[in-house]
């Protein structure tokens, strides 16, 4: 009885981590926008990780997430 009880425990504490994970995963990935092109580049206090997008106007634009998860948009001129 004691067994069971115990394997039941384990798996509804993995459960409960797994869960986790996936969760914390979900959050600190950065929504893609539609009709952009993603570039990898290396920056201090931003993610790896930049999209190149066209505004309504027409006009290309930089979008880099912050680490504190703030969204930012740099012309290509801020950018370089």
């Amino acid at each position: 009885m004691r067994r069971r009880w115990f394997v039941t425990l384990e798996i509804l504490a993995m459960l409960g981590i797994l869960a986790w994970v996936g969760v914390a995963l979900l959050q600190s990935t950065p929504q893609e926008p539609q009709k952009a092109i993603d570039l990898k580049v290396q920056l201090v206090g931003a993610s790896d990780r930049v999209w190149l997008q066209e505004t309504d106007d027409g006009q290309l634009v930089y979008r880099l997430v912050r680490d504190d998860g703030q969204a930012q948009l740099m012309s290509p001129e801020s950018f370089a």
